[in-house]
């Protein structure tokens, strides 16, 4: 009878004790799902790229509210080409998280961490990470040693998540049991959830870039009067270039232009603030580009042989060149080069092609502008040298031109006539003025009614001296 009363009492205190053990489960459960939702939250009020640093943030804070106790918690986002990563870790500075987020945009290039690989943040000196990223599977080092690339006495975990690997360690070793590693595992699974809403971010926040970048060679580039302001323009886009994240070396024109039956290629580079005229070796790659009407990029001139590219490039620049983008336009080509092989990627060469529409237009308007100042010069002196009267004045009779011939004829200097109204309406103009000229239709007389600048009408009355009244005055 005793005997079965304590095995009744021991099975009572076995329930006890699993019920206990299932409440803990639950709470903890409970307190994991606050933590995943706490994340979520954080994901979701990212507005700028630079916020992903607060989601690690509030990942370490639910990561030490749930006792998986650690001294770093990191991200590494892996490139396209998997074959090196950007850490965004807590206790970066300002200008590191800058260059995170640059490195991010330009994800897809085939060496993305080029522009920041000498930043000590970034590190390619883990090996693990890739392989974690590429099968999978959870790592951990739950002891570091001497020969380890990271300093020895560590504990370190990484999990992988759809970009890459989500990462803690601690100065102590075997700091992390199962459950932490487990834990780490599903804020990862978030993580992967969320991060397209930073990506979006990145991507959202380089399209208003562009525009701005475009927008801004394009208020310079209606500014241009001659080819003296081509300086000021490239200078401008040599700035939204690097605005939009576009690491390179050289930004410069190349200008096409036929000198009889010869074609001829200037090319101007801001640094040297000065037009050269390109060797005859060079002038034909130009013309190819030119003609072709295709962007051409040569990756890595080191490789390319053809057309001995790489000489011909470093006889022009002075320096050793990798990569050139030429994109050709209306009037000859724009390139870009780097010291880089592989140094700009699809994205960047649309960014390119946008500020070279908008440099095309502008050329094109400024060779429209020199060729009305020749035409306006040309009509100017054959104004002044006819052997006519011409005046021009507005609706009102304000007269706004008079030519020499009509000047020594009413004996007046220039500013006086400007100051001349006709006071008879223009169709009252036919006939015979005061002074003995007569102003009538036909033959090589008329009235030339249009519209001058400003929207204002103009009117141009050619006189001639009658026979009979004229002989006064000669």
């Amino acid at each position: 009878m005793l005997s079965a009363v304590l095995s009744e009492a021991f099975i009572r205190v076995g329930d006890l004790h699993a019920l206990q053990e299932r409440s803990q489960e639950l709470q903890q459960e409970t307190r994991t799902r606050e933590a995943e939702a706490a994340i979520r939250v954080k994901i979701a009020e990212m507005d700028e790229p630079e916020h992903l640093f607060r989601v690690v943030r509030e990942i370490s804070s639910q990561l030490t509210r749930l006792d998986t106790l650690h001294d770093a918690c990191s991200i590494q986002v892996i490139s396209d080409d998997q074959t090196g990563y950007l850490s965004c870790c807590l206790g970066a500075t300002r200008r590191d998280r800058r260059h995170f987020v640059e490195g991010i945009a330009n994800r897809s290039r085939t060496h993305p961490l080029y522009l920041i690989k000498n930043h000590p943040w970034v590190t390619e000196d883990h090996p693990w990470v890739l392989e974690v990223f590429r099968t999978g599977k959870p790592h951990y080092q739950p002891h570091t040693r001497g020969d380890s690339p990271v300093p020895s006495g560590l504990s370190l975990v990484d999990v992988s998540f759809s970009y890459g690997t989500l990462a803690i360690n601690r100065q102590e070793p075997n700091a992390f049991t199962v459950g932490d590693i487990d834990l780490l595992q599903r804020f990862a699974a978030i993580l992967s959830d969320g991060f397209q809403r930073f990506l979006d971010i990145v991507e959202r926040l380089q399209v208003a870039r562009c525009r701005e970048v475009v927008t801004r060679v394009r208020e310079e580039v209606w500014r241009m009067v001659d080819e003296h302001d081509l300086r000021k323009v490239l200078d401008t886009v040599g700035d939204g270039l690097r605005q939009a994240s576009i690491a390179y070396r050289d930004c410069d024109i190349n200008l096409v232009e036929a000198r009889g039956d010869e074609w001829t290629v200037r090319h101007y580079n801001p640094s040297l603030h000065s037009w050269i005229e390109f060797p005859e070796d060079s002038v034909a790659r130009v013309l190819q580009l030119w003609r072709e009407g295709a962007v051409a990029y040569r990756r890595d001139l080191d490789k390319e042989h053809a057309h001995g590219d790489a000489e011909q490039v470093e006889r022009v620049y002075q320096h050793r060149v990798r990569s050139v983008v030429d994109v050709p336009f209306a009037n000859g080509t724009f390139a870009v080069n780097s010291d880089h092989p592989d140094a700009f990627s699809e994205g960047d060469i649309e960014i390119i092609q946008e500020i070279v529409l908008v440099l095309s237009e502008g050329i094109g308007r400024m060779r429209d502008l020199s060729a009305l100042r020749e035409n306006e010069a040309l009509y100017r002196a054959v104004a002044e040298d006819a052997p006519v009267l011409i005046c021009r004045f507005l609706p009102s009779g304000e007269v706004t031109y008079v030519n020499d011939a009509y000047c020594q004829f009413f004996r007046r200097p220039r500013k006086d006539a400007y100051c001349q109204f006709f006071r008879r309406p223009r169709k009252e103009l036919v006939g015979t003025s005061s002074s003995g000229a007569e102003a009538r239709p036909g033959a090589g007389h008329g009235v030339d009614d249009r519209l001058g600048p400003g929207g204002r009408r103009h009117s141009t009355v050619e006189l001639r001296p009658s026979a009979e009244k004229a002989s006064s005055h000669i």
